[in-house]
């Protein structure tokens, strides 16, 4: 009983389909890997930002410069290529009034500039440190991320930004590389962050009523 095998032909185009098959399938494969690792990344930042919101509602202290300072603010503060979880605090005979400083001097809640670097951070233990090469600190690279933000309808180029809560009700501060963008007394809808890496493209939204959506 003869055996018919494959022709020249026959074996050739199997090769062929086999190879695009394959070359498929590891498109595919790659870009899911892709895709998940964005989205990833994406939620984390939000995660952290409403983690740094939930903080400034709360009564907190710190042992700073050898006084009990209070916590006035949680933020990130955001760089070309990473971000890192910062707060500010300060200290006083006084009864501290967080909410009068932001709004008399929203200044102090900048950390845009290189010449006014953060002091104190927030670490994945949940605790805060003043020690900039702690290991634990909350701090997470953006590589290769293109980032800009816009206030309603007005867009801002990306330079290095921080976005602090403010205590006791989570208010908004954010300056950009110095520039007042938001204060207590902004009016504003929505401010967003728009994320791009490569073909993937995300927005997180913070509202003025202080929701955090990520989309």
């Amino acid at each position: 009983m003869s055996k018919k095998g494959f022709t020249l032909i026959e074996t050739a185009l199997l090769m062929l389909v086999t190879t695009i098959l394959l070359s498929a399938g590891l498109t595919i494969s790659n870009f899911s890997k892709s895709f998940l690792k964005f989205q990833e990344e994406k939620f984390l930042l939000a995660d952290n930002l409403k983690k740094a919101q939930d903080l400034s509602f709360r009564s907190l202290e710190i042992n700073f410069n050898g006084a009990t300072s209070t916590i006035c603010g949680v933020g990130l503060l955001i760089y070309p290529s990473t971000y890192e979880m910062i707060a500010y605090a300060t200290s006083s005979q006084e009864l501290i009034d967080c909410y009068k400083i932001a709004s008399d001097t929203p200044q102090e809640f900048d950390f845009s500039l290189s010449q006014k670097e953060p002091s104190i951070f927030y670490t994945k233990t949940n605790e805060f440190t003043t020690d900039k090469n702690n290991q634990f600190i909350i701090r997470k690279e953006l590589k290769d991320f293109n980032i800009s933000f816009k206030l309603d309808d007005k867009t801002f180029s990306f330079t290095t930004t921080s976005i602090i809560f403010t205590h006791p009700y989570g208010e908004l501060i954010i300056y950009q590389n110095g520039n007042q963008i938001v204060t207590q007394t902004t009016p504003f809808k929505n401010f967003y962050i728009l994320l791009n890496k490569g073909n993937e493209y995300a927005t997180i939204t913070i509202t003025n009523t202080g929701q955090i959506i990520s989309q």
